[in-house]
């Protein structure tokens, strides 16, 4: 198999491979909105009036000046803001700062790719108030898994978005945090009543609406309840999504306010078509929006996701303060694929279709005397295997603690995390979509797994000169144990049970001095680990070459990164920049290698790899000029992502060479972002872009780097916003906004995924297609 930290193949090669729909302009309430405390907003004097109805100036990033760590926000004016297009999601977000590329495939986030700081989703960490919203056994958030359309959070859910690159103090960072760890501040409750309601249409026959009603707190509990349902077409032809989501926060203060208690949970469902990988050579010939007729090949999702979190924290004595809080998480995917074996790969047809059917009676050779014969069911191999079920239902459950002294010359902390998971993970193929899923009979595999997470760390951030240094040393303690439960399948005729035990002591520290007035100087050092993947234990179970059943043991230890930090940050008026250098390195990647004298594979730590680069982010609170107010912002990012170490990775048809050297496949070296917004007199006008650089391609089998030459091109994508608050007072109703949104504004034509793939005729290029340009209207009522 490949190496683990391209995460380009399907666990087991059957699976091919979320929706973050956008989110119409809404508002809270009419009065001033304050985010969490454990996480306050980047806006803390602005309101929702101010920033969606009078258009007053407020700075769409932050860069806190002092951090020890390179580290920005998103504000909340940028989500109250975005296009209600369908390829903008709460990832694709991310793209405004530096070492994100975010791009999805297919409406409401089906099939996101991102990467940062040239980590993939999976190596970095996401959270929403801290608690971890990464797979506990996949580790990614996008496409985790082939989940294709698992998605939970909005735009409309979030207050806003702390993204911190690279490495970061133990309160901050989470599991998998590799490239850094991205925090989605949930979005409080406004302190008296407000509603507001809208609806917008575009290209690509893309509808959606939504409704969110503040309500006058009772007793000073504060409550605020959001929905919004998405539906498009999608840019590519029969992708068709559907999109729902609901949410929830609640908040009260106790004790005389030393106390808070609070309140969330998020509930989202989505159903739709995957878009797949077409042959650039259709692309070429029959248009940018090909996909395969419905009756040649077709995948179905559906996916179910949740998350809920009680939380209380309260101020005890004069110094210290406590925070407690439990949760609990899920998700049920379920997808149905088709593929027509009359359209199978052939001299008149050369591609290899998605799921194509394979002619091949894999249940007969089972140990047990009843078993699925395709052709005995439906006259062939080939009529009995087009169909295919992929199933992923997973649980969590857990808590999060912290308390915290606030001293004269320091701030410790203290804190940690466990939780318990479990997934239940199945794929069946069959002649119809009607089947039977019955272990023994027609499953490729049917597991039970179980995943215990669990943390604990200690930092202090020691300042002093009046405030100008701080320096932060800090440790976390992270634990894994996993169990592995397989029932009897094709891929398992020894079925049984593993487990295994993961554990990594995690240094950080960082310091930063303000060297003159509003100059900032800051370095800093440390590690950051990820667990193994699920997919680590599959391996277990096997057959060496003299047919003997034989229980692999799990070897691979985490991966990990030694991150090395230093920038400078100055701000002048309403300038503030940053420059920071970094340097990752990246060890025991994990790869699959299969030993041929025994037949036996094995997940091991194999390879190595460098990720360095400098980064740019300037940000300009003009204020007034001319006429009006203006805000923007220009970031620079340059990620060079190279192999150090020679690996070969030999698995069972696949094979490939990781050369030190090598350019890591799917990093583009060059991204530039930049925006302006300008706001006058209820009008709202934005203008931004994103600069992606050329990208090497990868083997679409084992993930290795193909030829220097083959890139996937660069592209340029500019976004336009305009928007009028007509302020009204009828019916209850107290302001109209109507907006125009044009995303892709030149149309551009781009790949957001490229790499290869088998057919009659040999290896062939394939890509998935970015969305082209779009138009939307939309008016929201607020009240």
């Amino acid at each position: 198999m490949m190496l683990h930290a391209m995460n380009f193949l399907p666990r087991r090669g059957w699976i091919c491979g979320l929706r973050a729909s956008s989110a119409l302009v809404a508002v809270l309430s009419m009065s001033a909105v304050q985010a969490h405390a454990s996480a306050p907003a980047a806006d803390p004097v602005s309101s929702i009036e101010t920033v969606t109805i009078t258009g007053k100036h407020v700075i769409t990033q932050t860069i806190p000046l002092k951090a020890v760590y390179s580290t920005s926000t998103i504000s909340q004016q940028v989500l109250r803001n975005v296009s209600p297009g369908p390829g903008v999601t709460v990832q694709t977000l991310l793209n405004q700062v530096p070492s994100i590329q975010a791009v999805t495939s297919g409406p409401a986030g089906m099939r996101t790719h991102i990467t940062f700081r040239a980590f993939n989703d999976g190596q970095f960490g996401q959270t929403i108030d801290g608690i971890a919203l990464n797979d506990q056994f996949n580790a990614g958030t996008s496409n985790a898994a082939s989940q294709r359309n698992n998605i939970l959070l909005l735009p409309q859910d979030i207050d806003n978005i702390e993204i911190h690159r690279g490495i970061n103090n133990p309160a901050v960072n989470t599991y998998n945090s590799l490239g850094g760890t991205i925090n989605y501040v949930p979005r409080a409750p406004g302190n008296a009543f407000g509603a507001d309601a809208g609806v917008s249409y575009g290209s690509f026959n893309t509808f959606s609406y939504h409704a969110t009603v503040n309500f006058a707190p009772i007793d000073g509990f504060k409550n605020l309840i959001s929905f919004e349902h998405d539906y498009s077409d999608g840019w590519i032809r029969n992708t068709q999504d559907h999109n729902s989501n609901f949410y929830y926060s609640g908040e009260k203060d106790l004790n005389g306010g030393r106390s808070r208690l609070t309140a969330v949970f998020v509930y989202d469902s989505n159903a739709g078509y995957t878009p797949h990988s077409m042959p650039i050579a259709l692309l070429t010939s029959k248009g940018y929006d090909y996909q395969y007729p419905q009756n040649w090949a077709n995948s179905f999702n559906r996916n179910a996701s949740w998350l809920a979190i009680l939380g209380y924290d309260t101020q005890l004595g004069e110094l210290a303060r406590f925070d407690i809080k439990l949760y609990g998480s899920g998700n049920d995917y379920q997808r149905m694929s088709y593929a027509n074996p009359a359209y199978n790969s052939s001299a008149s047809q050369p591609y290899y279709l998605p799921n194509q059917a394979g002619n091949y009676a894999f249940w007969l050779s089972y140990p047990i005397p009843v078993t699925y014969d395709p052709a005995a069911v439906f006259g062939s191999n080939l009529a009995g295997n087009d169909y295919h079920f992929y199933g992923y239902q997973r649980s969590t459950g857990g808590g999060q603690t912290k308390l915290s002294f606030t001293l004269p010359y320091n701030t410790i902390t203290a804190g940690g995390d466990f939780s318990f998971s479990q997934l239940y993970s199945r794929e069946y193929w069959y002649g119809s979509a009607n089947m039977p899923m019955t272990v023994g009979y027609n499953d490729a595999w049917d597991e039970h797994d179980d995943r215990i997470l669990a943390s604990a760390y200690i930092q202090d951030d020691i300042h002093f000169w009046n405030g100008r240094v701080h320096v932060v040393p800090g440790v976390k303690y992270l634990y894994a144990h996993t169990s592995d439960s397989d029932n009897l399948g094709f891929f398992y005729s020894n079925p049984g049970t593993v487990t295994g035990d993961d554990h990594y002591v995690s240094p950080t520290l960082g310091a930063s001095v303000e060297a003159l007035p509003n100059l900032v100087l800051y370095a800093a050092f440390g590690q950051n680990t990820k667990f193994p993947d699920i997919n680590a234990y599959y391996n277990a179970f096997q057959t060496d070459v003299n047919g003997n059943f034989v229980i692999v043991p799990v070897s691979a230890k985490p991966e990990y990164v030694n991150d090395y930090e230093a920038g400078v940050r100055y701000k002048w008026n309403g300038l503030t920049a940053a420059f920071n250098y970094y340097r990752e390195d990246f060890r025991n990647i994990f790869v699959n290698q299969t030993n041929q004298a025994t037949g036996l594979s094995y997940t091991v730590n194999g390879a190595a790899a460098r990720y360095q680069g400098e980064e740019l982010m300037l940000t300009e609170e003009l204020g007034h000029w001319l006429v009006g107010q203006w805000n923007g912002y220009l970031n620079y990012a340059h990620n060079e992502a190279v192999y150090t170490k020679t690996a070969n990775i030999s698995d069972t048809g696949v094979g490939a060479t990781f050369t030190a050297g090598q350019h890591v496949p799917d990093v583009p070296q060059d991204l530039v972002s930049a925006g302006i917004v300008w706001s006058h007199d209820n009008w709202r006008a934005s203008l931004d872009g994103q600069y992606v650089g050329d990208r090497t391609v990868s083997d679409g089998y084992s993930g290795a780097p193909l030829s220097p030459t083959v890139t996937i091109p660069s592209y340029v994508t500019l976004n336009l916003g305009l928007s009028k608050t007509v302020p009204i007072a009828y019916a209850g109703a107290r302001a109209v906004k109507f907006s125009l949104n044009v995303d892709n504004l030149t149309d551009e034509h781009y790949f957001s995924r490229e790499t290869t793939d088998y057919g009659y005729n040999g290896q062939y290029l394939k890509a998935l297609v970015g969305a082209g340009r779009a138009v939307f209207g939309s008016m929201s009522v607020y009240f």
